[in-house]
């Protein structure tokens, strides 16, 4: 037989045994199980590698010394004097807070945390970098001053574009709760790309030293207690364990950590269901092509007296085998693709972070997931092809 012939004869097959679309279905769900569940966990894992190696928050550390015995200057000067260290500050040069009172409206409280930082920490993609200007400020591209943006509340279409707001002033009421006129205007001379290292969008960064201008002036007890411990910057290449054999350190403890709890959530429900459905797939593909054996017994028979040899009618359910499995393959990537656009967009969206991944679906699952649902279906079909091989004339006179 021909293999234009061969494959003709299996399409026509397939399209006439209405239970085969039943085992394309099994096999579909198992496909976009599997496709789809190990792509997002390779992609969450990218994700957090990525945010790891990029983020200016994970760099941050936060050192305790003995101070009873060490003097905060000497102990800053043994933190700079560190290869890959970029800046070493203290509390009262940390941070403040404020609002942003010309974006408030009523879905947005206007609420923006001020850190101070060095030139060097973000990548600015309109404007310029930091420098020692007081009052100078970047803050994100897609700005959304709101409070608690966090834990599933973050919703990016209230987000705003500051690219044309580069080179104006940002007035800021910082400290709200205190009953004083505060209101300050920062200038705002570069907006970064937050995508890039995963930064929070409610963050704009200043200089240190105008986050001590301001809580000189609005908290000043801060300033009274030396007892503070000290925060670092470190660069994406240095052990944070350097910085821990300093002579009076005493601990040091990262600012911000990734809790990976939901890959191995993920994991272990794909790897859950995909046994179950595999397990219950086997059984019932078995028996669907065990029925169509019977139904086409005849089929076989006629085929096997007119010259065509039991090899040639096992190629013939192979052939059929083959084209299924491809068309699950193809209808499965596709609907992958289209159902990691949409996890992403429904059920992703209101998490700051994780709404900035994207769920690749990759050759390499694709192909994974080809040789799994083609071993399946082999396994299933193995009653089949012993039955062919059973065939001779005497039990087509018989049939």
């Amino acid at each position: 037989m021909k293999k234009q012939d061969k494959i003709f004869f299996s399409i026509k097959s397939i399209i006439s045994n209405k239970s085969n679309f039943i085992v394309i279905l099994l096999l579909l769900f198992c496909s976009i199980t599997f496709i789809f569940g190990i792509s997002y966990y390779m992609s969450l894992n990218n994700f957090w590698n990525s945010w790891l190696d990029k983020s200016y928050d994970f760099r941050l550390y936060n050192v305790t010394y003995d101070f009873e015995q060490i003097d905060e200057s000497i102990m800053i000067e043994r933190l700079k004097n560190v290869n890959g260290v970029n800046d070493v500050f203290t509390y009262p040069e940390f941070m403040t807070y404020g609002i942003a009172t010309e974006f408030v409206n009523d879905n947005v409280d206007g609420e923006v945390k001020i850190w101070g930082t060095v030139a060097g920490s973000k990548k600015i993609i309109k404007g310029v970098d930091l420098s020692d200007n007081l009052y100078e400020i970047i803050c994100p591209t897609n700005f959304l001053p709101k409070s608690l943006i966090q834990n599933g509340l973050y919703d990016s279409s209230l987000e705003i574009n500051l690219m044309d707001k580069v080179n104006e002033n940002l007035n800021i009421k910082l400290f709200p709760s205190m009953n004083v006129n505060s209101e300050t205007k920062f200038k705002l001379v570069g907006v970064f790309d937050e995508k890039y290292d995963y930064s929070d969008n409610n963050i704009c960064y200043t200089n240190h030293e105008t986050i001590r201008k301001i809580n000189e002036k609005y908290q000043p007890e801060l300033f009274e207690n030396k007892n503070y411990s000290l925060y670092i910057l470190l660069d994406k290449n240095t052990n944070i364990d350097s910085i821990n054999n300093i002579s009076g350190v005493l601990e040091t403890t990262q600012l911000k950590t990734i809790k990976k709890d939901i890959g191995s959530q993920v994991i272990t429900i794909t790897g859950i269901l995909l046994g179950i459905l595999y397990f219950l797939s086997f059984i019932i593909i078995s028996l669907i092509l065990k029925k169509q054996y019977e139904n086409n017994y005849k089929t076989y028979s006629i085929l096997l007296t007119t010259g065509y040899t039991r090899e040639d009618i096992k190629n013939l359910n192979k052939c059929s085998i083959l084209i299924i499995v491809t068309i699950v393959e193809i209808i499965s990537a596709i609907l992958s693709y289209f159902l990691a656009k949409i996890f992403v967009g429904i059920f992703l969206k209101n998490d700051m972070q994780l709404s900035k991944i994207t769920i690749n679906v990759t050759f390499l699952v694709v192909i994974i997931n080809y040789i799994l649902t083609l071993i399946i279906l082999t396994l299933s079909n193995r009653k089949v092809i012993k039955n062919i091989n059973k065939l001779s004339i005497i039990d087509i006179s018989k049939g």
